[in-house]
């Protein structure tokens, strides 16, 4: 019984060995990470290395190690819609409106001077009243000639050492005639209290909203004298990595062109970048991960770069479904298509992975990746870390400093296994003899105690 167990003991050893974790010598490449003191996890877009050199495309052959060799947990989040936010404020002509007794701007006669785009040079009263002021009181706003889009205003006015609350009223017209409210009840302030300071001088301003707006105070004894007027304007756009690749014309077949990305990226966006002006390609793009596989059809499309007095005019980048493939090629149709002379290159467009991983450990911590014989972890902080970057994605989000692409293990970690695996077949037979063991002392355990009950 004793030897059995000793046999056991030597069996579990065997496999600890024998299931050692993977080292960073065993990845082809590697880049050095630099973060942050005190940041417990990271984020960072999967550099573009990585994709040129990694080995599975579902980047299953990548690992974190810290300084320490030791391997760190990680996740990767599959691209999702990066998005680019542009904020700008611009400042507007503005011209005060005379304050009556009971608040009305409709008791008094304007003379307004506009050029012919409409844009306002003079706001004059025509009111000959010792109530007609132009201090304080409503305002006319010129937003302009409607583009860009205005959302919201920022008002400026004379402050004092008073608190100030004041509920105002927005309208807006085309005509200066016809107004519409846009914004009623809405409040600015300026209040101090025990040294602090509310501050609130911004107007949400709804998308619809026509040129000329008319701002002006629902109580006019709370009326502020005001100095500047912007507006901002908020654009949004989604953000892409592009690649251009150029071109190879495929022999004894018009019109085909092939390219090599030499990568394996998430593209989710294609366009012909087409040399020569008033070029028009009608066009089937293709691709595929391999020489050896089919071509497999992505996209068929018009692509165009065409000057039309003085300016030009191009197509926008087309969606396709995301692909990882290595190998494109564009099928110009000849009888839709004018082309030229000059081969046309490819642009794609993509969005990076995003790579997460706990800084345990001391740094600096290294990205390995590229390895034929390490396949995806079984990692069950996956939906953790996952969790984590939605509840709180700007504060886990720390700076990720990234070095230059160094070698580990080198190019042979790429190549595909083509010996015996002795270590994988040596695991599995060390299991099969564990078992084997366990069943021959369950068996000679049941025999001694059929033996005792006799």
């Amino acid at each position: 019984m004793k030897s059995l167990f000793s046999i056991i003991f030597v069996i579990c050893c065997c496999g600890v060995v024998l299931a050692e974790p993977p080292s960073p010598v065993d990845f082809a490449y590697g880049l050095p990470l630099h973060i942050t003191d005190g940041a417990s996890i990271c984020t960072m877009s999967v550099p573009d290395e990585v994709y040129r050199h990694i080995y599975r495309k579902d980047l299953g052959d990548l690992r974190i190690f810290n300084a320490g060799n030791q391997m760190v947990p990680h996740t990767i989040v599959m691209p999702g819609v990066a998005v680019e936010e542009d904020i700008q404020w611009h400042p507007l002509s503005f011209f005060p409106l005379p304050q009556t007794p009971d608040g009305s701007i409709k008791s008094y006669a304007l003379d307004v001077k506009t050029t012919d785009d409409g844009t306002i040079v003079s706001v004059r009263s025509n009111t000959k009243s010792p109530a007609n002021t132009m201090e304080g009181g409503a305002v006319l706003i010129d937003t302009g000639n409607g583009k860009p889009v205005f959302t919201e205003l920022e008002i400026g006015w004379r402050l004092t050492d008073d608190s100030v609350m004041t509920a105002i009223v927005v309208s807006s017209s085309n005509d200066l005639d016809h107004w519409r409210t846009m914004v009623s009840g809405y409040s600015l302030a300026d209040l101090r209290y025990s040294g602090h300071r509310i501050h609130q001088n911004t107007i949400p301003l709804p998308a619809d909203h026509q040129r000329y707006l008319r701002l002006s105070f629902i109580d006019p004894k709370n009326s502020l004298k005001i100095t500047a007027v912007k507006a901002k304007t908020e654009t949004r756009k989604n953000v892409y990595h592009w690649l251009k690749v150029e071109p190879k014309r495929v022999a004894d077949e018009t019109g085909v062109f092939e390219y090599d990305t030499r990568a394996s990226l998430p593209i989710v966006r294609i366009d012909l970048d087409l040399p020569e002006d008033n070029s028009l390609a009608a066009a089937e793009i293709l691709s595929r991960p391999d020489p050896e596989s089919a071509w497999q059809n992505r996209l068929n499309g018009l692509f165009h770069n065409l000057k039309i007095n003085g300016e030009f005019l191009t197509n926008q980048p087309h969606a396709i479904r995301m692909a990882t493939d290595e190998y494109w090629r564009a099928k110009v149709k000849d009888s839709q298509s004018a082309l030229g002379n000059r081969m046309p290159g490819l642009r794609l467009g993509y969005i990076p992975h995003e790579l997460i991983f706990v800084a345990r450990g001391q740094g600096p911590f290294t990205l390995a990746f590229g390895s034929a014989h390490i396949g995806p972890t079984e990692n069950a902080v996956d939906d953790l870390l996952r969790n984590l970057k939605k509840q709180a994605d700007t504060a886990i989000r720390q700076s990720v400093q990234q070095g230059d692409l160094i070698e580990l293990g080198g190019k042979s970690r790429l190549e595909a296994q083509t010996h015996i695996p002795w270590r994988q077949l040596t695991l599995w037979a060390v299991m099969v003899l564990g078992v084997a063991v366990v069943g021959i002392m369950a068996f000679r355990l049941y025999r001694n105690m059929s033996v005792s009950g006799e």
